[in-house]
């Protein structure tokens, strides 16, 4: 990617399905259930578990290759 900031699309695209399933659950057509809570929680894990392996990637490492 040229232009753009690459942690804000890989956020939007975690958060689409989210956002999403929240408001068709507000707006009563999909009902609430424990799948969709489980669903939301694997997602929201993978969103963090992303982050963070991005963080660890910009970092320097502390034993550079000889």
């Amino acid at each position: 990617m040229k232009h753009g900031d690459i942690q804000l699309l890989g956020t939007a695209a975690y958060a689409a399905p989210l956002l999403s399933t929240l408001i068709l659950v507000i707006s009563g057509i999909a009902a609430p259930s424990g799948a969709l809570v489980l669903a939301a929680t694997l997602i929201s894990a993978g969103a963090l578990l992303a982050a963070r392996a991005g963080k660890s990637a910009d970092k320097p490492s502390k034993n550079p290759a000889s």
